[in-house]
């Protein structure tokens, strides 16, 4: 009886991480404060150190300087976070690495990251049990619907690169 009652609270906390998560994304994905550049590449090194924070990888993150005052929209600051989210939430469940190595790459016109893992791979239509993930889906329609370039690959037992290229569409100051 108390193993059932530990088991139900620590889903109901879990639940409830989830849910203030997402509150907390959607809050910094509509505050105008946040609509630069920079604050996007911010918020995800942020969210790449919470996620490998409670695992063994070890994360090796190079990033370009960011000009400050490149204002985006919150739709395409937050498709591109949300990308960028999913690749690291699959590579933290599912790909068994002991090393991840991000790389985010700004120029005037774009900006790219490339997320690399050592881990076990994935099957090519998606994941290594071979069905297209929700995530990858998800993953590929966000970029999709901002214009962006995106490719995966995936070698069995040597890893996953995920590379992700968006023409940065600046909005004009307010």
């Amino acid at each position: 009886k108390a193993d059932d009652i530990a088991q139900k609270a620590e889903l109901i906390g879990g639940t409830a991480r989830e849910v203030i998560d997402m509150m907390n994304e959607i809050i910094w994905s509509l505050d105008p404060k946040d609509d630069t550049l920079e604050s996007l590449i911010s918020y995800m090194r942020q969210f790449l150190n919470i996620m490998l924070n409670s695992t063994d990888m070890r994360c090796v993150l190079v990033a370009t300087e960011v000009t400050p005052d490149i204002r985006l929209s919150p739709d395409f600051r937050r498709n591109i976070f949300l990308v960028f989210k999913e690749v690291v939430n699959n590579i933290v469940k599912h790909s068994h690495a002991t090393t991840v190595e991000v790389n985010i790459a700004v120029t005037e016109r774009s900006l790219a990251f490339d997320i690399k893992d050592n881990g076990v791979g994935m099957h090519h239509s998606g994941y290594a049990g071979g069905r297209t993930g929700v995530g990858m889906r998800s993953i590929r329609e966000r970029a999709a619907s901002i214009g962006a370039s995106l490719d995966i690959e995936s070698i069995p037992q040597r890893g996953t690169t995920v590379r992700f290229c968006a023409e940065l569409r600046a909005i004009p100051p307010i």
